[in-house]
């Protein structure tokens, strides 16, 4: 395996590549900016040897965000075009293969919630942590972060746009867990239309 040198450059300096298949917004970039602020850049930019980025888009915003002048990089010229555009995309995905573990995240929000930490550090939404957590059904951030919102569907819209019906799994860690998201869309009747009962008491399934 080959080893590489971490550099230091100026954020600025890096030029994102054009096709960057990943969209982020500007509250992607503030709330990451704020993180960086709070704990520190400690992922290295992955960049080619024309400053390219192959990885690391949304930590570069971030960085000029707050007006970092130098920010740990990897320069690699040992890579095929084919292998740059292989790695940025696996690189997006493959976190979206991985599921949460649920009953700890609960634990970790909560330790963080003693400790008084502003929790939209943590991507996710306050809407998200009442569902997954012990917080209060009062709770919002104390943040210039409006994060803690999220589109709710039309009720009066019947089926999908392109007429076609779709299969919804949910799963959750616990019963409690999957009650608790039921009150919150307001779906408490296991019988309600569409909806099953849980599945070896941790799942539920959606259905048109």
């Amino acid at each position: 395996m080959s080893s590489f040198q971490i550099i230091y450059i100026n954020p600025v300096e890096l030029i994102d590549y054009e096709k960057n298949n990943k969209i982020h917004t500007e509250e992607d970039t503030e709330l990451l900016a704020a993180l960086i602020s709070e704990v520190g850049f400690d992922v290295p930019i992955v960049a080619d040897e024309n400053k390219v980025i192959i990885k690391g888009h949304l930590r570069k915003r971030a960085a000029v965000n707050i007006g970092l002048d130098k920010v740990p990089c990897i320069i690699r010229d040992d890579m095929t075009e084919e292998q740059k555009r292989l790695a940025r995309i696996a690189d997006n995905k493959f976190p979206e293969r991985s599921q949460w573990h649920y009953e700890f995240v609960r634990e970790e929000i909560n330790y963080l919630k003693e400790m008084g930490i502003d929790l939209s550090l943590t991507g996710f939404n306050v809407n998200e942590l009442k569902v997954i957590t012990d917080l209060d059904e009062d709770f919002s951030f104390n943040s210039n972060y409006d994060n803690d919102e999220t589109d709710s569907p039309d009720s009066n819209i019947e089926g999908s746009k392109d007429g076609r019906s779709y299969l919804c799994e949910i799963a959750f860690s616990d019963k409690e867990s999957a009650e608790k998201f039921l009150r919150y869309i307001g779906l408490e009747d296991w019988k309600f239309k569409g909806l099953t009962k849980l599945v070896d008491g941790n799942k539920i399934i959606i259905k048109e």
